[in-house]
C-alpha cells in the first residue's frame, strides 16, 4: 500500500498516521517497526526485510529534525493511546 498524505505539516498529520497504523496492524503481527525517511519523505511499515506500507509526506524535508521529531512523537503517541507496540526509528539501516 502506497498513499499520499493529506496533511500539510505535522499539526494535521494525525488522521494520515492513523490510517497508516490501522493498515498496518490490520495485516501484520507481530514485532512492527516504523521508518521515518526523510530524503523520499515517506514513513515506512512493518520492517526493512518487508515494507508493505508507504505513507508520503511532501512536506517532510530532509534534515528538519524539527521535522522529524514532530512526526515520530506523533506516531508513538498515537501508538501509545491505540495500544499498539512498535517502535519507531529514522530511515531503515
Amino acid at each position: 500500500m502506497i498513499a499520499e498524505g493529506d496533511s500539510t505539516g505535522a499539526n494535521d498529520l494525525r488522521p494520515d498516521l492513523e490510517s497508516l497504523v490501522r493498515e498496518v496492524f490490520a495485516r501484520h503481527s507481530g514485532k512492527v517497526a516504523f521508518a521515518i525517511d526523510q530524503e523520499y519523505q515517506e514513513v515506512a511499515a512493518p520492517d526493512a526485510g518487508q515494507v508493505t506500507h508507504i505513507l508520503r509526506l511532501n512536506w517532510l524535508t530532509e534534515g528538519d529534525s524539527a521535522q522529524f521529531d514532530a512526526v515520530k512523537l506523533a506516531l508513538e503517541e498515537l501508538l501509545s493511546e491505540m495500544h499498539f507496540d512498535a517502535t519507531v526509528h529514522g530511515p531503515w539501516p
